[in-house]
């Protein structure tokens, strides 16, 4: 297991962290979260990632498990990839992000939608739908749920 690579990727509130944890206790591998890596207090997250010192951080570890949003793209930026890409969480026999995170239609209508229902529920127009929007772009792109290696049930 010590060469062992695991990546979790999700959105926001996934349960990443804790999969990421229970994985790397039963493995008995360091357990990584990018969000150790962010700059505080900005207004975003793939940007604002200290690369060199996570990079650094991995090639310390012949194994590990590193878990965080938008995990393939921030992966490729240093040129590193875990063994296991993707881990797809499953309830009720459904992808359960499926809904937010499977777009079919143009990125741009999806973010025009997005920034609308977000609307509706702000005092003015919500132009910056920040981590959110960064999701859905990478969700677009990447397609992260087209190469999960792994399927998990959530247990609730």
């Amino acid at each position: 297991m010590s060469t062992t690579r695991i990546g979790i990727d999700g959105i926001d509130g996934a349960g990443k962290s804790t999969l990421a944890r229970e994985v790397s206790e039963a493995l008995g591998l360091p357990c990584i979260s990018l969000d150790s890596f962010v700059e505080k207090d900005m207004k975003g997250y793939v940007e604002h990632i200290d690369y060199l010192k996570l990079k650094a951080t991995l090639e310390k570890f012949e194994g590990y498990v590193v878990e965080g949003v938008c995990l393939r793209q921030v992966l490729r930026r240093i040129q590193l990839a875990p063994a296991v890409n993707n881990i797809k969480r499953v309830q009720h026999g459904v992808w359960s992000d499926e809904a937010n995170l499977d777009i079919s239609e143009p990125v741009d209508v999806v973010l025009a939608r997005e920034r609308e229902l977000a609307s509706l529920f702000s005092i003015s127009l919500v132009s910056n739908l920040g981590l959110a929007e960064e999701v859905i772009r990478y969700h677009a792109e990447f397609r992260p749920h087209n190469h999960a290696d792994v399927t998990y049930v959530a247990a609730h």
